[in-house]
């Protein structure tokens, strides 16, 4: 699910490849694009793992006039699933 998650979101931003260091990790602000009700816009997504190698993060996109934002969190291992909250 990291993985998917992961690429996804480089897809999405276009990322080149990390250096050394940063494909250690994870963390980070990825941004790119995303549609939104039909159009293409603007989104930032911050990812990193906690303590228990779970995935956690934010995001946040361009909204008609406004912007949406929400936070993702892994369940604990052996859920298998993403709990996504849209405030």
């Amino acid at each position: 699910m990291k993985a998917a998650i992961l690429a996804l979101v480089i897809g999405i931003s276009g990322a080149t490849a990390p250096s050394p260091k940063q494909a250690m990790s994870i963390d980070g602000r990825y941004c790119g694009r995303l549609w939104s009700n039909g159009d293409l816009v603007e989104a930032i997504t911050v990812l990193s793992l906690t303590g228990d190698g779970r995935l956690t993060g934010t995001y946040e996109f361009a909204d008609g006039d406004g912007r949406s934002t929400g936070t993702l969190t892994e369940d604990p291992p052996g859920k298998g699933s993403v709990y996504i909250e849209r405030f």
